[in-house]
């Protein structure tokens, strides 16, 4: 995984943060590097009695902008659910998160 700057780091430590408080501790974090070793994290929360689904967030995307036609510069990440354990989730994620 490439080094991430003290800004980056700053900023994904913020999202984790803020992913903790809303959704609690993950089941699992699975790391890539994507386009230009960028890094990515998708966050993988099990199912609760309140939230009967798996739940995959990323972070990382957020640290680039993205410039719809005419429209403000944009910051987004990327929220899935499935109603089971998916592997291939945590895959498309790190796939669309690759895409300007």
């Amino acid at each position: 995984m490439s080094r991430k700057s003290s800004s980056s780091q700053a900023a994904y430590q913020s999202r984790a943060t803020h992913y903790v408080s809303y959704l609690r501790v993950p089941f699992d974090i699975h790391e890539r590097q994507i386009l230009d070793k960028t890094a990515i994290g998708v966050y993988e929360f099990d199912p609760k009695p309140k939230r009967q689904f798996w739940t995959y967030l990323t972070s990382g995307m957020s640290e680039k902008g993205q410039r719809p036609p005419s429209k403000k510069e944009i910051f987004t990440e990327l929220l899935f659910y499935s109603t089971e354990q998916s592997f291939w989730a945590v895959e498309l994620l790190v796939k669309l998160s690759s895409y300007p």
